[in-house]
């Protein structure tokens, strides 16, 4: 892992370092393999997109203003990669757009500590957080999109808003959407 940000790495790169581009790749590949797979939930097709992503970051790389977040820049790249994907694909399901490692009951009790939940409420958790990603899948792309770029991600709204090229205002007023229509859905 290099201890240089991606400012430093990108003008390492851009002086003639191709080194530094490829550490950059290494250190931000699985942060946005993670993100694009909540998009296609499919390995191949995330880590495709991944790849589309990274050569398209090259391609532009000249033009990212190094006074700027580039995790912002990166997940926008991102972002349109998977949208026109998905529009190739004429199928725009985002499906299981959160995804929690199964823990296994026998492990768990294994471990248990006495400070530690039960096993029982690790299961009401699990369960928990099953039914809030079968409510999530439901939600409109519009409010699922800034709820998981803030929540998940934790982009403040302003950079959602930069991200996703819409006024701070309509950004805040989704995300208000989003979290009514999830409460909305969880009591039905």
């Amino acid at each position: 892992m290099s201890h240089k940000t991606p400012a430093q790495l990108i003008s390492d790169y851009l002086k003639g370092d191709n080194e530094a581009f490829e550490i950059l790749i290494a250190e931000k590949l699985p942060y946005v393999y993670r993100y694009l797979f909540r998009y296609v939930y499919n390995e191949e097709d995330a880590q495709e997109l991944a790849q589309d992503t990274f050569v398209k970051v090259w391609k532009k790389i000249k033009h990212f203003d190094i006074n700027k977040n580039f995790n912002t820049w990166l997940l926008t790249i991102a972002r349109n990669t998977a949208i026109d994907f998905l529009r190739k694909k004429k199928e725009i399901v985002f499906s299981d757009l959160i995804h929690d490692d199964d823990l296994e009951q026998d492990e768990f009790e294994n471990s248990v500590v006495d400070d530690e939940p039960l096993p029982s409420e690790i299961y009401e958790k699990q369960e928990a957080v099953e039914a809030l990603e079968k409510t999530l899948k439901e939600l409109p792309l519009k409010y699922r999109e800034i709820l998981i770029l803030h929540y998940r991600e934790g982009f403040s709204l302003s950079e959602v808003a930069v991200m996703l090229k819409m006024p701070l205002n309509t950004v805040k007023t989704r995300k208000l959407r989003g979290i009514k229509l999830l409460r909305l859905q969880k009591n039905d």
